[in-house]
C-alpha cells in the first residue's frame, strides 16, 4: 500500500539505516530528521538524484512526509550485528545506556514497558528524562499517571509539552 507519512521515530530495531531514494526526490519533501520534539525542528535531507543514499544509526529520530502529488519510491536496509539478527536482540544498548546515552536508556525503558515490568521502565524513562530526552519525558509522565501518580505525571508531561511534545 501506499504511505505518504510515516511520524518521527527511530529505527530502534537496526543499529544502521541506509535509505536509497529510488525516484528524484523534491526538494522540502521525503525523509526529514527531527532534532527536537516539535515539528519545527525537522530538516529534510536533502539525497539529490535517484539512487543516492542516506545512512544514519539507531539514534536517529526521523521520519517521512511525501509532500503534493510527488510519486515517490524507497529502498530501505537495516543493518544490526549477526547475533542480534538471530536473536532479534540489540544488543547495543545496555553498554550504552549504562554510559548514560539518553536514547539508548530510552529504548531500555520501551523494551521494560513492553515486557510489562513497569518499574524497569520507569527507571530507564527517568533516567534519559533527566538528561532531557522529551519522548521519555512523555512517556514517564503516561507511566506514572496510569500508576495513580498524577502530579508527577503531569510535571512530566508539562516538561515534555515545554520542550514542544504534543501529547
Amino acid at each position: 500500500g501506499e504511505r505518504r507519512a510515516h511520524p518521527v521515530h527511530y529505527d530502534h530495531h537496526a543499529m544502521v539505516t541506509a535509505v536509497c531514494s529510488l525516484t528524484p526526490p523534491q526538494e522540502g519533501s521525503g525523509l526529514y530528521v527531527q532534532h527536537g520534539a516539535h515539528v519545527s525542528t525537522r530538516e529534510f535531507v536533502k539525497l539529490g538524484a535517484a539512487g543516492s543514499f542516506a545512512v544514519h544509526g539507531w539514534d536517529l529520530a526521523h521520519g517521512v512526509d511525501v509532500g503534493g502529488d510527488e510519486e515517490r519510491f524507497s529502498l530501505i536496509t537495516w543493518f544490526k550485528p549477526h547475533a542480534d539478527i538471530q536473536t532479534g536482540g540489540t544488543s547495543w544498548y545496555e553498554g550504552l545506556a549504562a554510559g548514560g546515552n539518553a536514547v539508548a536508556q530510552y529504548r531500555l525503558g520501551m523494551q521494560r514497558e513492553k515486557e510489562q515490568d513497569v518499574v524497569g521502565a520507569a527507571l530507564w524513562f527517568l533516567k534519559a528524562a533527566d538528561a532531557g530526552h522529551w519522548c521519555s519525558m512523555h512517556r514517564l509522565g503516561g507511566l506514572l499517571g496510569r500508576r495513580g501518580q498524577h502530579a508527577e505525571a503531569e510535571r512530566w508531561l508539562q516538561r515534555a509539552a515545554g520542550l514542544g511534545h504534543a501529547a
